[in-house]
């Protein structure tokens, strides 16, 4: 063991002088593990504050999107709704186009066609003129024999113009509407 020859009022002041040392070497070592978890920890809520913003402003960026995409597809929806609508009309219509077309070649060098009207739903009222009454029957018998399907054709006038030294007749007669497409799309296509 060893001696000790310092007077107890200096060893006591040299121990507290010891543990002032250690104290302001721990409280040194303290402030700075606390500077530097304060430093790490805003540091750490900078980085996820700003990831937060960017996150957030591409939420708001896709957000912005998605409206746009909604009124594209609203849109688009709307046309295609009008379309089919469109389409469904057209498909419902009688296709007097092609039947006129029809009626006129048909007539060819035969018949005159003075006039043509719908009374109702596929029913037509015919008014012509012929030279004799064999071209007249010639037309109404390629009317009968046509692809179309015109039914029930009667002659419901005739008579003789000693003006002009021909016939005159009317015809009434129904079609089939829509009933015949592949020859519509023969007609259409020539």
């Amino acid at each position: 063991m060893a001696i000790n020859l310092l007077p107890k009022n200096l060893q006591s002041a040299r121990v507290q002088r010891n543990y002032r040392v250690i104290a302001n070497a721990v409280s040194i070592a303290l402030l700075v593990l606390l500077v530097t978890g304060v430093m790490v920890l805003f540091s750490y809520r900078y980085t996820v504050t700003k990831e937060y913003d960017t996150l957030n402003q591409q939420v708001q960026e896709l957000q912005d999107q998605i409206g746009q995409q909604k009124d594209n597809e609203w849109f688009l929806s709307s046309i295609h709704t009008k379309i089919a609508g469109a389409s469904t009309i057209l498909q419902s219509q009688p296709p007097q186009g092609y039947i006129l077309e029809d009626i006129k070649i048909r007539a060819d060098q035969l018949v005159e066609i003075l006039d043509l009207a719908i009374s109702e739903e596929n029913h037509l009222i015919l008014e012509g003129s012929g030279e004799t009454l064999d071209s007249i029957a010639e037309y109404v018998d390629k009317l009968v024999n046509s692809e179309f399907g015109y039914l029930n054709i009667k002659v419901t006038a005739l008579s003789f113009n000693q003006i002009d030294f021909n016939y005159t007749f009317q015809l009434e007669f129904d079609y089939q509407g829509d009933s015949n497409l592949e020859y519509m799309n023969r007609l259409i296509s020539e």
